[in-house]
């Protein structure tokens, strides 16, 4: 979300439809039904990255959905697809490393515990499930000795199936 405050989501199909936010259900109306506007209560959102899950049936021909939101200050549009970004699976891979460097990956987000990988013909598999993407973290680089390699002061925002290559100039 680029702009906080109010927002409210909307999906307009035929039959089931649940929309989950960060975790929480905001429109759940899983039963078959004709076509209708599904609305969400209003949500005060910050700025930053959301965790959006849709889960859609149709119990007769092709379905079709379409997510719609009001953001702030806005009227009732079409979430345009430049807004999503899609996870493809449960790592992210960073290349081009040493092997035997170690990558720490200390995120953002509290309660959630440092991420460690050791590079292997030069890439870094580093494990992050879905409910921890997007992961916002600042990451450090050891050498094999254990010196410090890299430390960015500026943190990354990481996402399953994204490869992020190391380039030593």
């Amino acid at each position: 979300m680029d702009e906080p405050g109010e927002y409210v989501f909307y999906a307009t199909a035929f039959d089931g439809v649940l929309l989950e936010l960060d975790d929480s259900i905001v429109i759940d109306s899983w039963m078959d039904q004709p076509l209708r506007l599904h609305e969400s209560r209003r949500i005060t959102l910050g700025r930053g990255y959301r965790r959006i899950r849709i889960l859609h049936y149709r119990r007769s021909m092709p379905g079709e959905l379409v997510l719609k939101w009001v953001k702030p200050s806005s009227i009732l549009e079409v979430i345009p697809s430049d807004r999503f970004y899609f996870s493809l699976g449960d790592h992210f891979f960073i290349t081009g490393l040493p092997d035997g460097y170690t990558v720490k990956i200390i995120p953002l987000r509290e309660n959630m515990p440092e991420k460690k990988c050791v590079s292997a013909m030069n890439i870094c598999v580093v494990n992050a499930p879905w409910r921890e993407q997007p992961l916002e973290a600042y990451v450090s680089i050891y050498s094999e000795a254990g010196r410090v390699f890299a430390r960015f002061s500026e943190p990354f925002t990481f996402f399953g199936g994204d490869e992020y290559t190391l380039q030593v100039i």
